[in-house]
């Protein structure tokens, strides 16, 4: 059963930085997206867009695009970032947008911190009919190393220091998908190669969930062995580090 969750990236405490060091993984979804459509869906909203990555990325696509987030120190930061697109406050599960006004709707690495239930039925209600629903995952694939004995250091620091935050199913069932009336067109798998030096790589990890759910006394004492150990294994060079990506393309049927 799927219900609403704590999203830590709702505190995050310095957008301007996230939005700045975050890995970049948008434009893969927009050679994908444009591959698919056979002509650019009009109007689009990008749902928990944090601070615009996905909605300027969409804005490639789409001639008009709109992104809406629960936070609204993300929201500022989007608005700073992208002055010409329009931002809005606003819940995934209370959209604030009129019916059947929507060519397509985006959720990129959102759809586990929201009520399935109550999305998607938002979702279809603000999509027109034939319209698209598209979500996203992305994420580090876990090797930072090919000496043995670090990466199982790395792996120990994770279970011992960095547990998963508490989250819902990265997708959606089948049933809820068919009572909203949408259903599969396409999915895609992707790869990235993402370049990092440690101080690149420890910011990275200080805006994962694992990190984020901590409380600040743990987060500080996480941070030092945190830097203690990437500073051994990273040895003041850049490392090409593997990611991973899902997308999957829904339609609004009538």
């Amino acid at each position: 059963m799927s219900a609403k969750v704590r999203n830590p990236f709702a505190f995050i405490s310095d957008p301007a930085l996230y939005h700045d060091l975050r890995p970049r993984y948008h434009e893969e979804v927009l050679n994908l997206l444009n591959d698919f459509f056979k002509s650019a869906p009009e109007y689009a909203l990008d749902v928990a867009c944090g601070t615009g990555h996905s909605t300027e990325t969409l804005s490639k696509l789409c001639p008009q695009v709109v992104g809406v987030d629960s936070s609204s120190s993300m929201i500022e930061e989007a608005k700073r970032r992208y002055p010409k697109l329009e931002f809005f406050i606003g819940d995934a599960e209370s959209l604030p947008f009129e019916n059947d006004c929507f060519n397509l709707v985006n959720i990129s690495m959102g759809l586990h911190w929201v009520d399935h239930h109550l999305f998607l039925a938002e979702a279809a209600r603000v999509l027109k009919t034939d319209g698209f629903l598209v979500t996203d995952n992305f994420g580090f694939e876990g090797v930072v190393t090919d000496i043995e004995v670090e990466q199982e250091e790395h792996l120990n620091f994770f279970n011992d220091f960095l547990p998963g935050a508490n989250r819902n199913k990265t997708y959606s069932e089948k049933g809820l998908l068919h009572i909203n009336s949408l259903v599969v067109k396409e999915e895609y798998n992707f790869k990235k190669i993402v370049e990092m030096n440690k101080e690149s790589f420890i910011y990275f990890l200080q805006t994962t969930s694992n990190f984020l759910i901590l409380s600040d006394v743990e987060k500080e004492s996480v941070l030092k062995k945190m830097t203690s150990l990437y500073e051994r294994i990273f040895k003041d060079e850049d490392l090409k580090l593997g990611f991973g990506g899902e997308i999957k393309i829904y339609q609004k049927q009538s």
